[in-house]
């Protein structure tokens, strides 16, 4: 394993982190926007 390979996985791992960041943020939004408009939870839809 030579240093791009590392350097490929830390990208990767980080750019994972980000999307998880991402969606919980996004279900968190849903979540609270369909609070006040009384829409079905985002969560629920799935």
């Amino acid at each position: 394993m030579d240093s791009k390979d590392i350097l490929r996985g830390e990208v990767k791992q980080r750019n994972d982190l980000k999307l998880k960041i991402t969606r919980t943020q996004m279900e968190q939004y849903f979540e609270t926007k369909s609070e006040e408009f009384g829409w079905t939870p985002y969560a629920e839809k799935q």
